[in-house]
């Protein structure tokens, strides 16, 4: 691998290395949807299929993606139906059955006001219910989080036209910075410093 090494044709990015004698990583941070490593992290540890359960406003969900589209749902057995904790036998099984039973459910009134403040608790919730992934998503410092992935809406993903919003990679890179605060805002760290 080189400075600047187009990866899967797609886009060209810079690369640089973590460490003098280590890999490279990117400058600009890609979510792949395959679970690519950059800088010896596995990325898919960040996606929102990633199974990670959360409990978010009393309730389990099976990950991210699951509670995004279970709180989409207007009905109550619609939401009960994607939800999919792990103590039960599950309707959905997995992030993309959630998000396909989620796409069938008619959705709340207010949901295209709302979506984005869901998807940023839902990711706080995740990162601070599991600091294992919170230390990847931190790991990734200040580089540009391009989340990618062809099942994705482009309202969510990074597309090399220009055509995405990448809001999921914003929403990633507000709470590695909420994190990065807890961390230095800690009583244990008076000084403010890491």
């Amino acid at each position: 691998m080189v400075d600047g090494e187009r990866i899967d044709g797609a886009w060209c990015h810079i690369w640089r290395r973590c460490r003098p004698d280590s890999e490279y990583y990117l400058d600009d941070l890609i979510v792949f949807a395959d679970g690519a490593i950059t800088c010896g992290e596995r990325t898919d540890l960040l996606r929102n299929d990633f199974p990670a359960q959360i409990v978010f406003a009393g309730e389990s969900y099976a990950s991210v993606l699951h509670g995004y589209w279970a709180l989409s749902a207007a009905d109550a057995s619609d939401r009960s139906r994607i939800r999919s904790d792990r103590s039960r036998i599950r309707d959905a099984a997995s992030g993309r059955e959630a998000h396909d039973l989620g796409g069938q459910a008619t959705h709340r009134s207010d949901w295209p006001n709302v979506r984005l403040a869901v998807m940023a608790e839902l990711l706080r919730v995740k990162f601070t219910q599991h600091p294992e992934l919170a230390q990847v998503l931190v790991s990734t410092g200040d580089a540009r989080i391009s989340y990618t992935g062809l099942s994705d809406s482009p309202f969510w993903r990074d597309v090399p036209d220009g055509r995405g919003r990448n809001w999921m990679g914003r929403l990633l890179e507000l709470t590695r910075s909420e994190l990065v605060a807890q961390q230095l805002l800690r009583p244990e760290n008076p000084s403010g410093l890491k």
